[in-house]
């Protein structure tokens, strides 16, 4: 109940009176339906797009960090520019074609919006077209390795969220890439396919044209190679140098987003005990994590050109998976349920969900205060609490269990072990 009533005291405050309202009525009914009048008043309107309003509610009660008031204004106008921009749209109405005080207007005051950009509202502005085109209506971004597990569960949030989309693949005329992210909501109007290649210099230019934002998700994720340098190192370092030198040719993007690991933060060779929190403070050493490599690059790289580059560190991402065929850790659960094995490692996990991993992803665009880096990991294990919860939730499932080794401790051995000795005759006591 608390946070429900915290929640209701973020209050948005609309401009637009009960009284201003009805009057919007009256001017349509006014110019557009009875006899149009020769004159129009010199009052000033505070306009906002109800759609707008209806975001900044949804976005005032998802972002925890919103408190207090919201004003909510994209423009104020005189009757007399809109007018105009409604002449300018519908040139077939008869609208009032002058001031009723028929003195000159003197400039309006502003309302802030500095605080409302908090909630990621980009105001539809006053003159949108009737019919303009969606393309042009709607916020344009970039998604590289869009039919990865990560990235298709990001595109489909962002097409739900009105996003149109620029997905990248490497191959895609293959129906396992692309079927699924087709049959999204949204994806016939908003998804856009293209092909590229990370290191391919230039691959990206056209591509990111017009966007406001760029995911940058796409990288291997193997854990056999022949060839770290050829499989990994390659296309992790120099494949995200290449998208991001695209990104520099284009003024539009305001923000990149780039999917990295924990692995980037947890091996720098302090101990891991039970009492230590790992932050976003923590580096790995380069010498040991790829992954720093690829990060100290990007940050030299971004700084140098002036780019907002968020880097998203997520843990072993499980969850529902879109794409036909299994990626590199739903391929570990199902190993561990159907390979056939009587024990498991004494390893740790460091478990998240797909689908908030996405969504971080798209708030890291959308909140303009976002930077830096974020490590999403909603908890850490042992393999054998992770088995546990499966073996409660799915009891017919033969999982493996841990050796039930309850050790001898060391005093009981060295005495038994001397008395072996005795009764052998090896000593004598």
């Amino acid at each position: 109940m608390k946070n429900i009533y915290l929640h209701v005291l973020r209050t948005l405050y609309l401009e637009f009176s009960i009284y201003e309202i009805c009057m919007m009525q009256l001017i349509c009914q006014e110019y557009c339906i009875a006899e149009v009048p020769y004159t129009f008043p010199s009052s000033t309107y505070k306009w906002v797009d109800v759609r707008d309003v209806a975001n900044a509610h949804i976005q005032a009660f998802e972002i925890s960090s919103a408190s207090g008031r919201y004003c909510m204004v994209e423009r104020i106008t005189y009757r007399s520019e809109a007018i105009k921009i409604l002449h300018e749209l519908y040139p077939a109405i008869h609208l009032p074609q002058k001031n009723a005080d028929d003195e000159p207007l003197g400039p309006t005051y502003q309302i802030s919006k500095e605080k409302v950009k908090s909630l990621a509202i980009d105001s539809i502005p006053l003159e949108r077209r009737k019919g303009m085109s969606e393309a042009v209506a709607e916020k344009v971004v970039c998604v590289t390795g869009a039919a990865g597990f990560i990235a298709s569960w990001l595109v489909k949030l962002l097409l739900l969220r009105g996003y149109t989309v620029k997905a990248t693949l490497r191959n895609p005329d293959d129906p396992t890439k692309i079927e699924h992210l087709l049959a999204l909501e949204g994806a016939k109007e908003r998804l856009h396919l293209f092909k590229a290649d990370l290191l391919e210099e230039g691959s990206f230019d056209s591509i990111v044209e017009g966007c406001e934002g760029v995911f940058h998700t796409a990288s291997p994720v193997l854990l056999e190679v022949a060839n770290p340098k050829v499989e990994l190192i390659d296309p992790a370092v120099n494949g995200t140098l290449n998208v991001l030198r695209s990104c520099t040719k284009v003024p539009s993007i305001r923000r990149v987003v780039v999917t990295s690991s924990i692995v980037a933060t947890i091996f720098n060779g302090k101990t891991l005990t039970p009492d230590v929190i790992v932050d976003e403070t923590w580096f790995s050493d380069p010498a040991f994590c790829e992954e720093s490599k690829v990060r100290g690059g990007c940050l030299k790289f971004t700084k140098e050109n002036g780019i907002d580059l968020v880097t998203m560190n997520p843990g072993f991402v499980i969850g529902p998976f879109l794409q036909p065929t299994i990626n590199l850790t739903m391929e570990i659960i199902l190993n561990l349920i159907n390979g056939g094995a009587q024990t498991f490692p004494s390893s740790t996990y460091r478990w998240v969900d797909v689908r908030d991993v996405a969504n971080a992803h798209v708030q890291a665009f959308e909140i303009s205060s976002a930077s830096g880096r974020y490590c999403l990991v909603e908890r850490v294990t042992y393999c054998s609490e992770a088995i546990k919860i499966l073996q409660e939730l799915y009891p017919a499932l033969h999982l493996p269990q841990n050796l039930a080794i309850d050790f001898i401790p060391l005093e009981v051995s060295l005495k038994d072990t001397m008395e072996n000795l005795k009764e052998k005759n090896f000593i004598k006591l």
